[in-house]
Protein backbone atom coordinates (compact mmCIF):
# COMPACT_ATOMS: atom_id res chain seq x y z
CA UNK A 1 0.00 0.00 0.00
CA UNK A 2 1.37 3.41 -1.01
CA UNK A 3 0.64 6.46 1.14
CA UNK A 4 1.38 10.03 -0.03
CA UNK A 5 3.44 12.70 1.71
CA UNK A 6 3.16 16.49 2.05
CA UNK A 7 6.34 18.47 2.60
CA UNK A 8 6.54 20.79 5.59
CA UNK A 9 8.26 24.17 5.37
CA UNK A 10 11.06 22.88 7.62
CA UNK A 11 11.86 20.15 5.10
CA UNK A 12 10.29 17.46 7.31
CA UNK A 13 7.49 15.21 6.13
CA UNK A 14 4.39 13.67 7.60
CA UNK A 15 1.72 11.41 6.10
CA UNK A 16 -1.28 13.39 4.91
CA UNK A 17 -3.24 10.18 4.42
CA UNK A 18 -2.30 8.63 7.77
CA UNK A 19 -5.73 9.30 9.21
CA UNK A 20 -7.40 7.59 6.27
CA UNK A 21 -5.01 4.65 6.52
CA UNK A 22 -5.65 4.38 10.23
CA UNK A 23 -9.38 4.42 9.58
CA UNK A 24 -8.89 1.61 7.09
CA UNK A 25 -6.95 -0.33 9.68
CA UNK A 26 -9.67 0.17 12.28
CA UNK A 27 -12.37 -0.70 9.76
CA UNK A 28 -10.95 -4.13 8.90
CA UNK A 29 -12.51 -7.00 10.81
CA UNK A 30 -11.33 -10.49 11.57
CA UNK A 31 -13.41 -13.51 10.55
CA UNK A 32 -14.48 -13.98 14.15
CA UNK A 33 -15.56 -10.35 14.47
CA UNK A 34 -17.51 -10.60 11.23
CA UNK A 35 -19.36 -13.66 12.49
CA UNK A 36 -20.05 -12.00 15.83
CA UNK A 37 -21.43 -8.86 14.18
CA UNK A 38 -23.85 -10.97 12.16
CA UNK A 39 -25.02 -13.03 15.12
CA UNK A 40 -28.40 -12.61 16.81
CA UNK A 41 -26.87 -12.34 20.24
CA UNK A 42 -26.82 -16.05 20.94
CA UNK A 43 -23.73 -17.34 22.67
CA UNK A 44 -21.30 -18.85 20.15
CA UNK A 45 -20.73 -22.55 20.63
CA UNK A 46 -17.58 -23.18 22.64
CA UNK A 47 -14.70 -24.51 20.61
CA UNK A 48 -12.99 -27.73 21.56
CA UNK A 49 -9.34 -28.66 21.79
CA UNK A 50 -8.00 -30.54 18.75
CA UNK A 51 -8.03 -34.32 18.71
CA UNK A 52 -4.99 -36.52 18.33
CA UNK A 53 -4.61 -40.29 18.19
CA UNK A 54 -1.77 -42.15 19.92
CA UNK A 55 -1.07 -45.78 19.04
CA UNK A 56 1.22 -47.92 21.21
CA UNK A 57 2.54 -50.89 19.23
CA UNK A 58 3.91 -52.82 22.26
CA UNK A 59 0.54 -52.49 24.04
CA UNK A 60 -1.54 -52.97 20.86
CA UNK A 61 -3.62 -50.06 22.10
CA UNK A 62 -5.01 -46.82 20.71
CA UNK A 63 -5.85 -43.76 22.77
CA UNK A 64 -7.81 -40.74 21.57
CA UNK A 65 -7.00 -37.42 23.25
CA UNK A 66 -8.71 -34.06 23.08
CA UNK A 67 -5.94 -31.76 24.17
CA UNK A 68 -4.51 -33.59 27.18
CA UNK A 69 -7.80 -35.24 28.11
CA UNK A 70 -8.13 -38.95 27.39
CA UNK A 71 -11.39 -39.47 25.48
CA UNK A 72 -11.29 -43.11 24.47
CA UNK A 73 -9.13 -46.24 24.62
CA UNK A 74 -9.42 -49.32 22.43
CA UNK A 75 -7.50 -52.44 21.46
CA UNK A 76 -5.91 -52.54 18.01
CA UNK A 77 -3.99 -54.98 15.86
CA UNK A 78 -0.95 -53.71 13.98
CA UNK A 79 1.31 -55.30 11.35
CA UNK A 80 2.50 -58.84 11.85
CA UNK A 81 6.06 -60.05 11.28
CA UNK A 82 7.20 -59.12 7.80
CA UNK A 83 4.56 -56.36 7.56
CA UNK A 84 5.53 -54.18 10.51
CA UNK A 85 3.61 -50.96 11.04
CA UNK A 86 5.86 -47.89 10.69
CA UNK A 87 6.26 -45.58 13.68
CA UNK A 88 6.29 -41.80 13.60
CA UNK A 89 4.01 -38.80 13.22
CA UNK A 90 1.25 -39.00 10.61
CA UNK A 91 -1.92 -37.15 9.69
CA UNK A 92 -5.18 -38.38 8.21
CA UNK A 93 -4.91 -37.91 4.45
CA UNK A 94 -8.17 -39.48 3.30
CA UNK A 95 -11.38 -40.89 4.82
CA UNK A 96 -13.72 -43.46 3.27
CA UNK A 97 -16.55 -45.34 4.93
CA UNK A 98 -16.32 -48.12 2.33
CA UNK A 99 -12.90 -48.95 0.96
CA UNK A 100 -11.22 -52.00 -0.53
CA UNK A 101 -7.51 -52.73 -0.58
CA UNK A 102 -5.78 -52.42 -3.93
CA UNK A 103 -2.81 -54.31 -2.53
CA UNK A 104 -4.35 -57.36 -0.84
CA UNK A 105 -7.01 -59.06 -2.96
CA UNK A 106 -9.57 -56.29 -2.71
CA UNK A 107 -9.91 -56.92 1.03
CA UNK A 108 -12.60 -54.75 2.70
CA UNK A 109 -11.32 -51.86 4.83
CA UNK A 110 -14.44 -50.20 6.34
CA UNK A 111 -14.09 -46.78 7.98
CA UNK A 112 -10.69 -46.34 6.37
CA UNK A 113 -8.55 -43.38 7.42
CA UNK A 114 -5.38 -43.20 5.30
CA UNK A 115 -2.05 -42.28 6.92
CA UNK A 116 0.30 -42.76 3.94
CA UNK A 117 -0.23 -42.98 0.20
CA UNK A 118 1.87 -46.16 0.22
CA UNK A 119 -0.85 -48.11 1.98
CA UNK A 120 -0.88 -47.57 5.78
CA UNK A 121 -4.29 -46.74 7.28
CA UNK A 122 -6.57 -47.03 10.27
CA UNK A 123 -9.63 -49.19 9.53
CA UNK A 124 -12.12 -51.64 10.95
CA UNK A 125 -10.96 -55.25 11.09
CA UNK A 126 -10.39 -58.37 13.14
CA UNK A 127 -8.52 -57.51 16.34
CA UNK A 128 -6.90 -60.47 18.09
CA UNK A 129 -4.63 -59.80 21.04
CA UNK A 130 -1.52 -59.68 18.84
CA UNK A 131 -0.24 -58.02 15.62
CA UNK A 132 -2.01 -59.60 12.64
CA UNK A 133 -2.40 -57.04 9.83
CA UNK A 134 -0.43 -56.28 6.66
CA UNK A 135 0.81 -53.04 8.27
CA UNK A 136 -2.41 -51.14 8.89
CA UNK A 137 -3.91 -50.44 12.30
CA UNK A 138 -7.05 -52.56 12.72
CA UNK A 139 -9.76 -51.23 15.04
CA UNK A 140 -12.82 -53.12 16.40
CA UNK A 141 -16.11 -52.49 14.58
CA UNK A 142 -17.94 -50.12 16.92
CA UNK A 143 -14.79 -48.19 17.80
CA UNK A 144 -13.77 -47.77 14.16
CA UNK A 145 -17.14 -46.31 13.27
CA UNK A 146 -17.16 -43.98 16.27
CA UNK A 147 -13.61 -42.81 15.63
CA UNK A 148 -14.43 -42.17 11.96
CA UNK A 149 -17.22 -39.84 13.04
CA UNK A 150 -14.96 -37.84 15.35
CA UNK A 151 -11.87 -37.24 13.24
CA UNK A 152 -11.15 -34.91 10.32
CA UNK A 153 -8.64 -34.91 7.49
CA UNK A 154 -5.36 -33.52 8.77
CA UNK A 155 -5.82 -34.82 12.29
CA UNK A 156 -2.59 -36.15 13.80
CA UNK A 157 -1.80 -39.79 14.55
CA UNK A 158 1.33 -40.71 16.55
CA UNK A 159 2.47 -44.33 16.32
CA UNK A 160 5.20 -45.20 18.78
CA UNK A 161 7.07 -47.95 20.59
CA UNK A 162 7.44 -45.72 23.62
CA UNK A 163 4.91 -44.89 26.33
CA UNK A 164 3.67 -41.52 25.04
CA UNK A 165 0.90 -39.17 26.00
CA UNK A 166 0.35 -35.43 25.43
CA UNK A 167 0.98 -32.92 28.18
CA UNK A 168 0.68 -29.14 28.43
CA UNK A 169 3.82 -27.14 27.70
CA UNK A 170 4.96 -23.52 27.86
CA UNK A 171 8.09 -22.36 26.08
CA UNK A 172 9.18 -19.08 24.51
CA UNK A 173 10.16 -20.88 21.28
CA UNK A 174 6.60 -22.03 20.63
CA UNK A 175 4.80 -19.91 18.04
CA UNK A 176 2.11 -17.47 19.08
CA UNK A 177 -0.50 -15.94 16.77
CA UNK A 178 -0.32 -12.45 15.40
CA UNK A 179 -2.43 -10.01 17.39
CA UNK A 180 -3.06 -6.47 16.10
CA UNK A 181 -1.32 -3.65 17.95
CA UNK A 182 -3.37 -0.97 19.62
CA UNK A 183 -4.37 1.47 16.89
CA UNK A 184 -3.81 4.46 19.18
CA UNK A 185 -0.11 3.62 19.31
CA UNK A 186 0.07 4.00 15.53
CA UNK A 187 -1.11 7.64 15.41
CA UNK A 188 1.64 9.54 13.58
CA UNK A 189 3.67 12.28 15.20
CA UNK A 190 3.28 15.32 12.92
CA UNK A 191 6.69 16.77 13.64
CA UNK A 192 10.21 15.64 12.96
CA UNK A 193 11.64 12.36 11.76
CA UNK A 194 9.18 10.41 13.92
CA UNK A 195 6.59 10.87 11.16
CA UNK A 196 8.51 8.54 8.88
CA UNK A 197 8.79 5.92 11.59
CA UNK A 198 5.08 6.05 12.41
CA UNK A 199 4.10 5.83 8.77
CA UNK A 200 6.34 2.85 8.16
CA UNK A 201 4.92 1.15 11.23
CA UNK A 202 1.40 1.93 10.07
CA UNK A 203 1.99 0.56 6.58
CA UNK A 204 3.55 -2.61 7.97
CA UNK A 205 0.71 -3.08 10.42
CA UNK A 206 -1.90 -2.68 7.69
CA UNK A 207 -0.09 -5.28 5.61
CA UNK A 208 0.07 -7.64 8.59
CA UNK A 209 -3.61 -7.07 9.32
CA UNK A 210 -4.60 -7.87 5.74
CA UNK A 211 -2.58 -11.10 5.79
CA UNK A 212 -4.12 -11.97 9.14
CA UNK A 213 -7.74 -11.42 8.08
CA UNK A 214 -7.23 -13.21 4.76
CA UNK A 215 -5.34 -16.20 6.15
CA UNK A 216 -6.56 -19.73 5.46
CA UNK A 217 -8.50 -21.40 8.22
CA UNK A 218 -6.58 -24.65 7.85
CA UNK A 219 -3.96 -25.53 10.48
CA UNK A 220 -0.31 -24.82 9.69
CA UNK A 221 2.12 -27.75 9.73
CA UNK A 222 5.72 -26.99 10.71
CA UNK A 223 8.76 -29.27 10.69
CA UNK A 224 12.15 -28.42 12.20
CA UNK A 225 15.09 -30.68 11.45
CA UNK A 226 18.75 -30.65 10.49
CA UNK A 227 19.69 -29.13 7.17
CA UNK A 228 19.94 -31.73 4.44
CA UNK A 229 22.38 -31.88 1.55
CA UNK A 230 19.81 -30.27 -0.76
CA UNK A 231 19.44 -27.17 1.42
CA UNK A 232 23.20 -26.84 1.82
CA UNK A 233 23.67 -27.15 -1.95
CA UNK A 234 21.07 -24.45 -2.52
CA UNK A 235 22.94 -22.20 -0.09
CA UNK A 236 26.14 -22.75 -2.08
CA UNK A 237 24.39 -21.88 -5.35
CA UNK A 238 22.76 -18.79 -3.86
CA UNK A 239 26.04 -17.51 -2.38
CA UNK A 240 27.94 -18.15 -5.61
CA UNK A 241 25.41 -16.02 -7.45
CA UNK A 242 25.59 -13.25 -4.87
CA UNK A 243 29.35 -12.84 -5.31
CA UNK A 244 29.34 -12.87 -9.10
CA UNK A 245 29.55 -16.52 -10.17
CA UNK A 246 26.82 -18.17 -12.23
CA UNK A 247 25.82 -21.56 -10.74
CA UNK A 248 22.66 -21.95 -12.84
CA UNK A 249 19.28 -22.49 -11.13
CA UNK A 250 19.23 -22.48 -7.31
CA UNK A 251 17.68 -25.92 -7.06
CA UNK A 252 20.10 -28.00 -5.00
CA UNK A 253 21.18 -30.00 -8.05
CA UNK A 254 24.93 -29.83 -8.57
CA UNK A 255 25.18 -29.89 -12.35
CA UNK A 256 27.88 -28.72 -14.75
CA UNK A 257 27.08 -25.00 -14.31
CA UNK A 258 27.41 -25.21 -10.53
CA UNK A 259 30.60 -27.26 -10.74
CA UNK A 260 32.13 -24.75 -13.16
CA UNK A 261 31.18 -21.85 -10.86
CA UNK A 262 32.67 -23.71 -7.89
CA UNK A 263 35.96 -24.26 -9.69
CA UNK A 264 36.14 -20.60 -10.73
CA UNK A 265 35.51 -19.54 -7.13
CA UNK A 266 38.13 -21.96 -5.79
CA UNK A 267 40.75 -20.73 -8.27
CA UNK A 268 40.04 -17.07 -7.49
CA UNK A 269 40.35 -17.69 -3.75
CA UNK A 270 43.52 -19.79 -3.91
CA UNK A 271 41.82 -23.15 -3.33
CA UNK A 272 42.31 -26.36 -5.24
CA UNK A 273 39.67 -26.31 -8.03
CA UNK A 274 37.90 -29.60 -7.30
CA UNK A 275 34.30 -28.47 -7.77
CA UNK A 276 33.46 -30.51 -4.67
CA UNK A 277 31.31 -29.14 -1.83
CA UNK A 278 32.62 -29.77 1.67
CA UNK A 279 32.53 -28.01 5.04
CA UNK A 280 35.67 -25.97 4.28
CA UNK A 281 34.26 -24.72 0.97
CA UNK A 282 30.95 -23.77 2.57
CA UNK A 283 32.76 -21.81 5.28
CA UNK A 284 34.92 -20.05 2.67
CA UNK A 285 31.85 -19.11 0.62
CA UNK A 286 30.08 -17.67 3.66
CA UNK A 287 33.15 -15.59 4.48
CA UNK A 288 33.43 -14.34 0.89
CA UNK A 289 29.75 -13.35 0.83
CA UNK A 290 29.83 -11.89 4.39
CA UNK A 291 26.99 -14.30 5.12
CA UNK A 292 27.95 -15.16 8.68
CA UNK A 293 28.10 -18.66 10.12
CA UNK A 294 26.24 -21.37 8.14
CA UNK A 295 22.96 -22.37 9.80
CA UNK A 296 22.58 -26.00 10.82
CA UNK A 297 18.80 -26.27 11.09
CA UNK A 298 15.92 -25.87 8.67
CA UNK A 299 12.22 -25.11 9.04
CA UNK A 300 9.54 -26.26 6.59
CA UNK A 301 5.95 -25.03 6.53
CA UNK A 302 2.99 -26.73 4.86
CA UNK A 303 -0.73 -25.96 4.77
CA UNK A 304 -3.64 -27.64 3.01
CA UNK A 305 -1.32 -30.57 2.23
CA UNK A 306 0.98 -28.32 0.17
CA UNK A 307 4.36 -26.64 0.62
CA UNK A 308 4.21 -22.99 1.71
CA UNK A 309 7.82 -22.01 2.41
CA UNK A 310 11.03 -23.13 4.08
CA UNK A 311 14.03 -21.33 5.57
CA UNK A 312 17.31 -21.94 7.43
CA UNK A 313 17.29 -21.61 11.22
CA UNK A 314 19.87 -22.03 13.94
CA UNK A 315 20.24 -25.38 15.68
CA UNK A 316 22.52 -25.82 18.68
CA UNK A 317 24.65 -28.98 18.94
CA UNK A 318 23.57 -30.21 15.49
CA UNK A 319 25.49 -33.49 15.86
CA UNK A 320 23.51 -34.47 18.95
CA UNK A 321 20.17 -36.31 18.58
CA UNK A 322 16.90 -34.42 19.04
CA UNK A 323 14.40 -37.27 19.21
CA UNK A 324 11.00 -36.65 17.62
CA UNK A 325 8.51 -34.39 19.40
CA UNK A 326 5.17 -33.02 18.24
CA UNK A 327 3.58 -29.84 19.62
CA UNK A 328 -0.08 -29.00 19.03
CA UNK A 329 -1.63 -25.54 19.36
CA UNK A 330 -4.83 -25.48 21.37
CA UNK A 331 -7.93 -23.43 20.59
CA UNK A 332 -7.74 -19.67 20.58
CA UNK A 333 -9.73 -16.73 19.26
CA UNK A 334 -8.73 -13.90 16.97
CA UNK A 335 -6.77 -11.31 18.93
CA UNK A 336 -5.31 -13.77 21.47
CA UNK A 337 -1.62 -13.27 22.09
CA UNK A 338 -0.89 -16.25 24.33
CA UNK A 339 -1.85 -19.71 23.08
CA UNK A 340 -1.56 -22.98 24.96
CA UNK A 341 0.30 -25.91 23.42
CA UNK A 342 0.57 -29.62 24.17
CA UNK A 343 3.63 -31.80 23.53
CA UNK A 344 4.15 -35.49 22.93
CA UNK A 345 7.36 -37.43 22.30
CA UNK A 346 7.07 -39.87 19.41
CA UNK A 347 10.66 -41.09 19.65
CA UNK A 348 12.95 -40.59 22.61
CA UNK A 349 16.58 -39.50 22.53
CA UNK A 350 18.88 -39.64 25.53
CA UNK A 351 18.61 -36.52 27.65
CA UNK A 352 16.05 -34.89 25.36
CA UNK A 353 12.56 -33.74 26.30
CA UNK A 354 10.08 -31.57 24.39
CA UNK A 355 11.42 -28.60 26.38
CA UNK A 356 15.13 -29.26 25.76
CA UNK A 357 14.46 -29.82 22.04
CA UNK A 358 12.86 -26.37 21.86
CA UNK A 359 15.85 -24.91 23.73
CA UNK A 360 18.10 -25.83 20.80
CA UNK A 361 16.28 -24.07 17.96
CA UNK A 362 16.42 -20.40 16.97
CA UNK A 363 13.87 -19.10 14.46
CA UNK A 364 14.54 -15.74 12.76
CA UNK A 365 12.08 -12.97 13.59
CA UNK A 366 10.80 -12.64 10.02
CA UNK A 367 10.04 -16.36 9.81
CA UNK A 368 8.38 -16.30 13.23
CA UNK A 369 6.20 -13.33 12.16
CA UNK A 370 5.17 -15.06 8.95
CA UNK A 371 4.07 -18.14 10.88
CA UNK A 372 2.29 -15.96 13.46
CA UNK A 373 0.17 -14.47 10.67
CA UNK A 374 -0.83 -17.96 9.49
CA UNK A 375 -1.32 -19.70 12.84
CA UNK A 376 -4.75 -21.22 13.56
CA UNK A 377 -6.03 -23.62 16.25
CA UNK A 378 -4.79 -27.16 15.70
CA UNK A 379 -1.57 -26.02 14.04
CA UNK A 380 1.41 -28.22 14.83
CA UNK A 381 5.19 -28.21 15.11
CA UNK A 382 7.37 -31.30 14.78
CA UNK A 383 11.03 -31.29 15.85
CA UNK A 384 12.81 -34.39 14.63
CA UNK A 385 16.12 -35.98 13.68
CA UNK A 386 14.26 -37.38 10.69
CA UNK A 387 13.84 -34.86 7.88
CA UNK A 388 11.68 -34.89 4.79
CA UNK A 389 11.11 -38.56 4.12
CA UNK A 390 9.75 -40.35 1.07
CA UNK A 391 6.17 -40.30 2.41
CA UNK A 392 6.02 -36.48 2.56
CA UNK A 393 4.95 -35.10 -0.77
CA UNK A 394 1.96 -34.20 -2.88
CA UNK A 395 -1.25 -34.37 -0.87
CA UNK A 396 0.34 -34.86 2.55
CA UNK A 397 1.26 -33.03 5.70
CA UNK A 398 4.66 -33.91 7.13
CA UNK A 399 4.92 -37.69 7.45
CA UNK A 400 7.84 -38.22 9.83
CA UNK A 401 8.90 -41.85 9.98
CA UNK A 402 10.93 -42.82 13.06
CA UNK A 403 11.42 -46.40 11.91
Amino acid sequence: MRIGFSQLSEGKAFPIFAAAALALLIGLTTPTQARDSASTGEEAEATQAPLQIVVSLPKQQMKLYRGTELVKTTRVSSGRQGYSTPTGVFSILQKRRRHFSNLYNNAPMPYMQRLTWSGIALHEGMVPNYPASHGCIRIPHGHARELFGLTERGGHVVITRDDAQPSSIEHEALFQPYAPVETASLAPDRAGEAAYHHLATLEKEIGNWRSYTERAGDPVRILVTRRTGREKNMDVQRLLGEIGYDPGPVDGWIGKNTIAALKDFQEDYGLRPTGVIDAALIAELHDAAFAGKPEQGHIYVRQRFKEVFDAPISLDDPDQPLGTHMYLAMDFEDGDRDVGWTAITAQQAEGMTPETALDRIGVPDDVRQRIALMLTPGSSLIISDHGLGKETGKGTDFVVLTK
